[in-house]
């Protein structure tokens, strides 16, 4: 029987085939060693006229996906 896996370690090991969920522990993923700096997170319109709906819904994403690189050690948290 035969056994294929998803995930691995090509020829030579400059290259890493993910096929299936990669999973960091360690909660940072550095690049060069060095953890990426903070990114601030966006702010809706605070001027006259009311921001679109779509603006709004826009920054909740980009907000959202700062959350998410933070709360990997992508980025720094402050």
């Amino acid at each position: 029987m035969a056994y294929n896996t998803k995930n691995f370690q090509k020829q030579g090991g400059a290259e890493w085939v993910v096929g299936g969920v990669l999973q960091v522990t360690g909660k940072q993923v550095p690049a060069s060693g060095t953890q990426a700096a903070h990114i601030t997170n966006e702010t809706h319109c605070a001027g006259s006229a009311p921001a679109s709906a779509e603006y709004n819904d826009l920054v909740d994403k980009f907000n959202a996906l700062v959350a998410a690189v933070q709360g990997v050690g992508i980025t720094a948290a402050s």
